[in-house]
């Protein structure tokens, strides 16, 4: 894609990807130029509408330990999306504490080459996460081009539709 200086662009990707499939965008900039760049999410009710969006800024790759925090209070789940930009498999460990700083679980996943993988905390893990609790997450990735968030998010009372969906990115 080619833009002229202040120039932006809007760009549909769903249809780029098999349903229910987890991608990214990995953007490059001609030497010495920056870009400013957002994704959005969109949740659809059954009859069509728009329930929720969530709108995530880009960012650079960061090395180390990433952090981050869930929250089940008001029945919030929280999925957590890696991304693993390298071009082959990368091993990645999820350390979840509680509110007391105490080690509640860690798990290991390995996340193929240039692909990601949606967790959901409260349920897939096994970890136990009880409602009306929050603490921290640390993930490590043998990666360097790797990036991870927590998407959390409500559903509606009826269970039909998402309600509320917030991107906080491990950092």
């Amino acid at each position: 894609v080619n833009l002229n200086s202040y120039q932006q662009t809007h760009m549909l990707t769903s249809g780029l990807l098999p349903a229910g499939q987890v991608g990214f965008v990995k953007l490059t900039p001609e030497s010495g130029k920056k870009i400013l760049a957002k994704t959005s999410q969109y949740f659809y009710k059954t009859n069509g509408t728009v329930s929720s969006a969530y709108t995530s800024n880009a960012r650079k790759l960061l090395t180390g330990d990433l952090y981050s925090s869930y929250n089940t209070f008001l029945a919030q789940s929280n999925w957590i999306k890696l991304f693993n930009f390298d071009s082959e498999m990368a091993v990645v460990n999820l350390d979840v504490y509680n509110s007391d700083g105490s080690l509640k679980g860690s798990r290991s996943f390995n996340v193929a080459a240039k692909r990601g993988m949606d967790l959901n905390l409260n349920s897939d893990l096994s970890l136990g996460l009880a409602n009306n609790k929050y603490g921290m997450m640390r993930i490590r990735s043998s990666k360097t081009s790797f990036a991870a968030d927590n998407l959390r998010y409500n559903v509606s009372m009826d269970g039909s539709y998402l309600d509320i969906g917030k991107v906080l990115p491990f950092r």
